[in-house]
């Protein structure tokens, strides 16, 4: 499960309103089907405060 930064929370809170809380409220959802589909390990993100950024290693290590 990753966590997300308290500061890009609230920016996407503010600025996308019901339609950011709901984006937040699926996003560990979005994560694991980014995971299953591209067979990759997301790592957590970097703390930005409007984008979501972050690394991520293939299945194979790469």
């Amino acid at each position: 499960m990753l966590s997300l930064p308290t500061a890009f929370m609230k920016t996407i809170r503010e600025v996308h309103k019901e339609k950011g809380e709901k984006w937040l409220e699926d996003f560990q959802q979005l994560i694991h089907e980014c995971e299953e589909r591209w067979q990759l390990e997301i790592k957590p993100p970097f703390d930005l405060s409007y984008n979501f950024v972050a690394p991520a290693i293939r299945k194979d290590g790469v």
